[in-house]
């Protein structure tokens, strides 16, 4: 065991440091990396209505038919995103919302599933790099429409589209790190 001595002569054993890693390092390494972000949470982003309700929070996306918003994201090509849907005035938004992460379109088509008691719109992405940490996520909505034109006596004109809860993104189970140098020097898969 290595000591050092102090100026009086007495052997000491020197205080250990250790490193803290990088929190994205260690979640890629516990947890797939997974980012999730609820309106709880402040949102950076533009073209999304303030928050609404209790449990869950909700932001609905307008008035205009794009929302953007800057997400922390895993360091991977290989993204899987996932829109917690609260609630939607007409499902064709649904059907026809166009989504893309840092200006790249999904793989496929947006899938609408059950997920618990609300359901989610699943995409995965296939992204030319591993990003910065932040990804920006536009979700743009065919049209929008206003609760008064659903039901007039509700006095609620504002234009909206979808009303979303929680956004998550995680690594996609294929876009595992191939070796440990892709893991800890990122760009290097």
């Amino acid at each position: 065991e290595m000591c050092i001595r102090d100026r009086a002569g007495t052997a000491r054993t020197p205080a250990r440091r250790f490193h803290r890693p990088d929190p994205m390092l260690m979640g890629a390494l516990l947890d797939g990396a997974a980012r999730h972000f609820t309106m709880a949470d402040a949102l950076d982003g533009q073209g999304w209505h303030v928050r609404e309700g209790a449990a869950p929070l909700a932001r609905w996306t307008g008035p205009g038919r794009v929302a953007t918003i800057r997400l922390a994201a895993p360091p991977s090509r290989r993204v899987n995103l996932s829109l917690q849907l609260i609630s939607v005035l007409d499902w064709a938004m649904v059907e026809g919302v166009q989504l893309t992460l840092d200006g790249i379109a999904p793989q496929a088509r947006p899938q609408p599933v059950q997920e618990g008691p609300y359901p989610a719109l699943l995409a995965s992405f296939d992204l030319p790099d591993t990003g910065t940490g932040l990804r920006e996520l536009s979700i743009e909505v065919p049209f929008t429409r206003s609760h008064a034109e659903i039901d007039p006596s509700i006095d609620d004109h504002r234009q909206k589209g979808l009303a979303i809860g929680e956004i998550s993104l995680t690594v996609a189970e294929d876009a595992s790190p191939a070796t440990l140098c892709a893991l800890l020097w990122q760009g290097a898969d």
